[in-house]
């Protein structure tokens, strides 16, 4: 049994290893990391004591670029996900990762 928390507004609910970060859907979705941080765009998200650089499209610690991650929209409650799913399409980006976006 997955450990769960719902995020603010109780439209989505991530796992104790994620984080919820607002997406570019105006709902939360999940970054795949426990205290990441979430970036300005809306879609990326950035390991804990990184910060997104947003101009180079990568996560920062001390000046040395590490990977940053997609949010994932695929842990909407189900009332949500019947209610965006015209607005909301998830996809793979080739790494297993969930972006969500407008349609």
């Amino acid at each position: 049994m997955k450990i769960t928390h719902t995020c603010p507004g109780g439209r989505s609910v991530c796992p104790d290893s994620a984080t919820c970060c607002l997406t570019d859907a105006g709902i939360y979705g999940c970054c795949p990391v426990m205290d990441a941080v979430c970036c300005d765009d809306l879609i990326h998200c950035c390991p804990p004591a990184t910060k997104c650089d947003m101009v180079h499209g990568q996560c920062l610690q001390n000046e040395v670029s590490v990977p940053r991650k997609n949010k994932q929209t695929d842990h909407l409650t189900k009332e949500t996900s019947i209610k965006n799913r015209q607005l909301l399409r998830t996809f793979n980006d080739g790494n297993n990762s969930y972006i969500a976006s407008h349609t």
